[in-house]
């Protein structure tokens, strides 16, 4: 991101946030919410699922995508996010 040197404010690129844009945001995408009209709207995870953070997916044992359900605790646990799909999607 860009930073303001002088507010110590930061400006992050698309996809980052964080004090220092230091997170990696989960992606958003599009779902409609009137077919009518073809209007959409952007939506985290596209609205079928949970943003979560490496440290919390890595907790999950599904027995088909996650096969052990340990603490990861890297320094990047806390800094990349994915989303973590509802039954049903992928």
């Amino acid at each position: 991101g860009t930073c303001d040197r002088t507010t110590g404010l930061c400006k992050c690129r698309t996809g980052f946030s964080g004090a220092a844009c230091e997170r990696l945001d989960c992606p958003m995408g599009q779902t409609p919410y009137s077919k009518a009209n073809f209007l959409y709207e952007a939506k985290m995870c596209s609205g079928n699922g949970r943003c979560v953070s490496l440290r919390e997916l890595s907790t999950y044992e599904d027995y088909t995508q996650y096969f052990d359900n340990t603490e990861y605790t890297g320094w990047d646990a806390d800094k990349i996010y994915g989303c973590l799909c509802d039954d049903g999607w992928e």
